[in-house]
C-alpha cells in the first residue's frame, strides 16, 4: 500500500499537482513501513531458528515465507527436516 502511494504521489509530484515536501514525506513513509516489514520478517526468522535449534530440526530447503514483504528481492520459504541426530543415537551402540 505504502508503495503504491508513493508512485501516486510520483505521479502528482511530476504533473505539478503536489510539492516536494509532500514527496518526501510519502517517502520517509515508505521507508518506515519497509523498516517495519524487516523488523517483523527479522524476528520470525530468528523465532523460527530457536524452534529449529530446539527441535533437533534443520532445514532441508529454501521455500516461501508468506510474510516476506514485496519490495524484497528474493523469496525465502523454509522446510524443517530431521537432523538425523536420533538416527545416531539408536545406531546400536557401535
Amino acid at each position: 500500500m505504502a508503495r503504491e502511494n508513493f508512485k501516486i504521489q510520483q505521479e502528482a509530484f511530476a504533473l505539478g499537482e503536489i510539492g516536494l515536501q509532500q514527496l518526501l514525506d510519502e517517502k520517509r513513509r515508505l521507508g518506515e513501513q519497509q523498516e517495519a516489514e524487516l523488523t517483523a520478517l527479522q524476528a520470525a526468522i530468528e523465532t523460527h531458528s530457536r524452534l529449529e535449534s530446539s527441535a533437533g530440526l534443520v532445514l532441508k530447503d529454501k521455500a516461501e515465507l508468506s510474510s516476506l514483504p514485496d519490495f524484497m528481492p528474493v523469496r525465502v520459504q523454509t522446510k524443517l527436516m530431521p537432523c538425523g541426530c536420533n538416527s545416531a543415537v539408536s545406531g546400536g551402540g557401535q
